[in-house]
């Protein structure tokens, strides 16, 4: 985040609802409670401090809407892998919504809502701990995937890597407890991509049977533009993480730490760029609509390709030609001089001009995957 943004986000934090005005629509403290389900046990660190009276009476004065809304406007950006137009926290499940709000927690830099932040965090990380067998599986299924649950362990990962306050809110003495974080979450992490890899989530076939022909239309846009931002995501903080953890180089299976997970490569990347960032920047479902038909009466705002997800025409969809995976864009473009035949060097020249105009295509997220800021690509 730059100056700009952080001027602005605390701007905007001096403004949130006083205790005279309005009570907040959605406590956070509410979010928290709906979220008690999900634990087996009422033992877990950090839960005295969370059920304090005075962490209870903090929570119940926070509007979870309004962190909400400061996600999107402050770290969306940075991460965007949450559909915007439709989202509501109401109706979203609780853990996606906690996640959410302690990334904007954390950014504040009020101390105590940094610590805030951090309690939350143990408490979900409970829960993931809790219902694991649940959420992951061992065997491909054609069913409907829990993608809210998955961007809730990515974006409570995401939060982990890319705090370094641990020890600046809880003193001096949390030091090895800081590095001792990521080793705790490392497990859940690599449970998820493993779940994600058995599930082919990073394989376009299978997010495109995520979609059924009798969905209403801005679900078929934000399902396979959301599971491929998720995709994308979920590849950038494997390698992050597997790097900050010393496993991006020979896995060693003899450790606890890791055990022998190999982070994920470009080849595993089997499915094309998301393709429509007009639709996916949209503030809300009225602007969304305003979008969609702005994009039909203007063609140099639509795409042959994103039509074709809307019209369940699965064949142009799938042809790789027209719509390369980015295993495909960032692949070899070897060519061998020496061969003899013409057709073949004809046909590789095309290939490659395609790839070439598939690479312009891709250059935005390029920088993401590379840690750069994607939003900045756009503005």
């Amino acid at each position: 985040m730059n100056i700009s943004d952080a001027k602005a986000l605390q701007n905007q934090h001096q403004q949130q609802p006083t205790e005279d005005s309005t009570p907040p629509s959605l406590r956070v403290l509410d979010v928290y409670r709906t979220s008690r389900c999900f634990l087996a046990s009422d033992f877990y660190p950090f839960l005295n401090e969370l059920e304090s009276e005075k962490t209870i009476q903090l929570m119940n004065e926070l509007d979870a809407k309004y962190y909400v809304n400061l996600y999107f406007a402050h770290f969306h950006g940075q991460w965007p892998f949450l559909t915007r137009p439709q989202f509501s926290p109401e109706t979203e499940p609780p853990i996606l919504v906690l996640a959410m709000v302690i990334c904007t927690l954390r950014m504040t830099e009020e101390k105590s809502l940094m610590r805030l932040a951090w309690l939350i965090h143990a408490h979900l990380h409970a829960i993931f701990v809790t219902q694991m067998d649940n959420w992951t599986v061992k065997e491909y299924s054609s069913h409907r995937w829990p993608i809210a649950t998955y961007q809730a362990i990515l974006l409570f990962t995401i939060f982990t890597i890319t705090a370094n306050d641990y020890s600046e809110v809880f003193g001096p003495n949390a030091e090895d407890e800081e590095e001792d974080v990521l080793d705790r979450i490392y497990p859940i992490f690599t449970r998820l991509v493993c779940t994600c890899r058995v599930q082919r989530i990073l394989y376009y076939p299978s997010i495109l049977s995520q979609i059924r022909e009798d969905d209403p239309l801005v679900y078929k846009f934000s399902a396979a533009e959301e599971l491929k931002y998720f995709a994308l995501t979920l590849f950038k903080v494997d390698n992050i993480l597997s790097k900050l953890m010393h496993l991006d180089q020979v896995p060693d299976t003899s450790s606890d730490v890791g055990g022998g997970h190999v982070p994920l490569s470009i080849s595993e990347l089997q499915f094309p760029p998301p393709v429509n960032n007009y639709l996916w920047e949209t503030d809300g479902i009225r602007e969304w609509l305003r979008r969609r038909a702005r994009q039909c009466r203007d063609p140099s705002r639509s795409s042959h390709i994103y039509g074709a997800i809307m019209a369940n025409d699965r064949r142009t969809v799938l042809n790789r030609e027209l719509n390369p995976w980015i295993c495909d864009i960032l692949g070899s473009g070897h060519v061998d001089g020496q061969a003899g035949n013409e057709l073949q060097m004809a046909t590789t020249a095309k290939k490659l001009g395609g790839r070439r105009r598939a690479w312009m295509g891709l250059g935005p997220w390029l920088g993401y995957l590379v840690g750069l800021d994607v939003g900045s690509a756009f503005s």
